[in-house]
């Protein structure tokens, strides 16, 4: 396998895997959390919480546009497989190994149609079809959506015992 193959394909697990970890822990709007730049994260002295303050503009119903911050923190936890920290630190290290820049670009970026990356970010289609192409190799899509993380994040607060008031807020 060429070496720009392997790069693409490393990428692209670093990146899918942090991705989606830190999203159903956020509960944001996969396109909304694919702009993420990394100027609008930050970390905790011991690395343990990462706060992310993304901007982004929201069309209103009523067709004016709104300038919005989400700001939410994520933690450690013990099982480093689902780990987001983890994972985004990872990813981060994975991107500097292999020379990609993250430094005041977006945090995750897409593939262009030569297989490097690109500029551009980790939004819509791409990340539908990604979260597809794995649900479906490891023989457990049954139609879920990357929409289903933050129905996900609901309930899995709920179970948890956070208040519908505290799980509005933080799922939007």
């Amino acid at each position: 396998m060429p070496r720009t193959q392997l790069l693409s394909r490393g990428f692209l697990y670093a990146r899918n895997l942090a991705f989606f970890c830190v999203d159903f822990y956020a509960s944001d709007r996969a396109s909304d959390f694919g702009r993420v730049y990394t100027k609008e994260i930050f970390s905790s002295q011991d690395g343990n919480i990462i706060w992310f303050c993304h901007t982004f503009r929201k069309t209103l119903s009523d067709g004016g546009d709104a300038l919005n911050v989400n700001r939410f923190p994520i933690s450690i936890c013990r099982d480093l497989v689902i780990c987001p920290v983890s994972n985004l630190n990872l990813y981060v290290k994975l991107c500097d190994l292999m020379k990609i820049n993250l430094h005041d670009e977006y945090l995750f970026k897409a593939l262009n149609d030569s297989n490097a990356v690109s500029y551009s970010p980790f939004v819509g289609a791409a990340v539908a079809n990604r979260l597809q192409t794995h649900l479906q190799t490891a023989n457990i899509h049954g139609g879920e959506t990357i929409h289903s993380f933050r129905s996900g994040c609901a309930i899995t607060l709920s179970f948890l015992g956070v208040s519908p008031d505290d799980t509005v807020r933080h799922v939007g």
